[in-house]
């Protein structure tokens, strides 16, 4: 569950995405789901991931050769604690295959228990672009869409569904664009970080969803209330910009999760992207 907003244009890409879980769940799940796993680079140091699911994948990852890979999935966490659509995201990044290609392939996949919007880029490459929606878990139905260059927003209602959360990442990310080609790109990336709170406090507020001061005291009886609302637990940022010469781009993943019982951390990652990295 969350919102996503993403700026996509030739060798470009902005994500901003928050992920959220219900702040009411049973005592055993607390430090399952309100406590996320720092952004790691895998084994093989080429993916960097978001580690929020202890069954491995991950909701939004990237690659130095320009792949780029991002969730949003729609089941409540109680019915399938477990079973969710991380390991697509993976799948893609890892491999090989075209954002076409690899859609096709989800089609004929049976993801039986599972209600996902995933999107599917290879930014250097073949400068790609797909979103994978499967609206019920009870349904084999999956459809794909080319997105075309432009600000986008993905929720669970669908692809370009928030358009307020849509203009304000605009102006946002229309700014950073114009001040890129004067300052340098590690301070160019870092405005966008500074920017981009109050995109996130319109996410928040559409979806009615409360993100907690780390000042602000601590109500643990939420956790035991049967319905409560909705909780972000992590917001992750990924900004891809082309090089002025040579090919590839540059890429900043900064993100903010939530550790230690509602206690929240930063990690921010700077890196090259190619396409044969």
């Amino acid at each position: 569950m969350g919102i996503i907003a993403f700026d996509w244009a030739e060798n470009r890409l902005t994500v901003l995405q928050n992920r959220d879980e219900q702040e009411s769940r049973q005592v055993v799940f607390i430090d399952l789901f309100l406590n996320v796993n720092e952004a790691a680079w895998l084994e093989n140091g080429n993916i960097l991931a978001g580690l929020g699911n202890p069954d491995g994948g991950t909701w939004l990852g990237c690659s130095k050769t320009g792949r780029v890979a991002f969730l949003l999935d729609s089941i409540p966490w109680p019915r399938h604690p477990t079973r969710r659509g991380e390991h697509l995201t993976l799948d893609f990044i890892e491999g090989t295959r075209t954002p076409d290609q690899f859609a096709e392939d989800v089609i004929r996949m049976q993801n039986k228990g599972l209600a996902f919007h995933l999107v599917v880029a290879d930014v250097f490459g073949t400068k790609s672009l797909v979103y994978i929606c499967k609206k019920r878990r009870d349904s084999d139905h999956v459809t794909k869409t080319h997105v075309p260059y432009g600000v986008h927003t993905i929720t669970t209602n669908g692809i370009d569904k928030g358009e307020e959360v849509r203009r304000k990442f605009a102006a946002v990310t229309e700014w950073t664009h114009s001040q890129s080609l004067e300052l340098p790109m590690e301070l160019s990336l870092r405005q966008i970080i500074l920017e981009l709170p109050n995109v996130q406090r319109t996410m928040n507020r559409l979806q009615g969803i409360k993100t907690p001061d780390d000042h602000d005291p601590i109500d643990l009886t939420s956790f035991f209330k049967r319905d409560g609302p909705l909780q972000t637990n992590c917001s992750t940022v990924v900004v891809v910009v082309p090089r002025a010469a040579g090919g590839g781009g540059r890429c900043i993943f900064h993100e903010k999760y939530m550790r230690n019982h509602r206690k929240w951390d930063e990690k921010c990652f700077f890196f090259d992207m190619a396409p044969n990295a």
